[in-house]
């Protein structure tokens, strides 16, 4: 707005319109670089799994065997974030398999799918997430002294342990999306249904009360006058 109130003026070094645009054009840059970078992240690990540096295929064989016997699949573990935990294994594994999947069918052509390539990239980079949060929330848990972390409810969880559940539930959410949408990539009529009720084995829906963290959250965040985890 402001290069278009000084016209071509705000082109020139001598307005200071020119240095805060010339600075902000690496936001851009990154932009389409990131873009680029996503694509590159399933196509890099099937090229591991091709070089057997990454036993995704093994991985596979193994994940569709013990969704065939419901009693070989892991549980949720104990502790205040286990079933974020949980669904965070399964969603991993719900990935691979689908990942294993558009592999095989696409072979060489793998790389050029950029739909299907987009879809798998928002599953890995939600599990990534998944996996920082639940890990940031354990650390925090474990070094946490009295007073070093907001209590919000009677149940003793705090700012980070609502935080991390509440993250996990988009995210899981997001992951199984992207996943529909690959599904459909891979497979129609029959044989998507199929697939479908195969990956809802690694879904394991879990309650989250939503509402309840969200208020918490946000009786937290007014009591402590501003957002915060406290450490």
């Amino acid at each position: 707005e402001m290069l278009q109130v000084h016209g071509g003026n705000g082109y020139t070094a001598d307005y200071p319109m020119e240095r805060v645009v010339r600075d902000s054009r690496i936001n851009r840059i990154f932009e389409g670089t990131n873009e680029i970078n996503r694509l590159i992240i399933p196509t890099t690990l099937v090229k591991r799994a091709m070089a057997n540096t990454l036993p995704l295929m093994a991985l596979t064989q193994q994940y569709m065997q013990q969704m065939q016997d419901p009693k070989s699949m892991p549980a949720a573990p104990q502790g205040p974030l286990g079933a974020q935990i949980h669904a965070l294994e399964l969603s991993k594994r719900a990935v691979i398999v689908a990942m294993s999947m558009a592999a095989q069918k696409y072979k060489g052509e793998f790389k050029d799918r950029q739909s299907l390539l987009g879809g798998l990239a928002d599953c890995i980079i939600a599990l990534y997430g998944m996996d920082s949060v639940l890990a940031r929330a354990h650390q925090a848990q474990g070094a946490a002294t009295s007073g070093d972390v907001i209590r919000i409810d009677a149940a003793g969880n705090n700012m980070h342990l609502a935080l991390a559940k509440l993250y996990c539930f988009d995210a899981q959410a997001n992951v199984a999306l992207a996943l529909r949408r690959v599904a459909a990539h891979l497979a129609q009529g029959e044989a998507y249904t199929q697939l479908m009720r195969t990956l809802s084995h690694l879904d394991p829906k879990h309650a989250v009360d939503v509402a309840s963290l969200q208020e918490s959250v946000a009786a937290a965040v007014v009591a402590a006058g501003g957002y915060t985890t406290g450490g």
